[in-house]
């Protein structure tokens, strides 16, 4: 069985299909990061402003279900002592 130091990436690997698949799909990784790194990564960044609205969204309903639920706790407590 060959072993393969192909471009430095994965030292002393077996050369299988598999791990020939896999060193091939890390070198056209790192060469479209290279392609994308000097345009800035545009979709990164509506994904990640869109990921943080979407955060954020849901921390202000987490919120307002948390403060529903203590206002209805009060009323609950309140129209007990009322009828007691």
């Amino acid at each position: 069985m060959r072993t393969s130091s192909v471009f430095g990436i994965i030292p002393n690997v077996p050369f299988t299909s598999d791990n020939a698949f896999s060193m091939r799909q890390r070198w056209h990784g790192l060469y479209r990061a290279a392609f994308w790194r000097p345009l800035g990564f545009p979709n990164l960044v509506l994904a990640r402003t869109a990921r943080q609205r979407n955060l954020a969204r849901r921390h202000e309903q987490k919120a307002t279900a948390e403060a529903e639920a203590r206002a209805g706790l009060r009323a609950f407590l309140n129209s007990s002592r009322d009828d007691l």
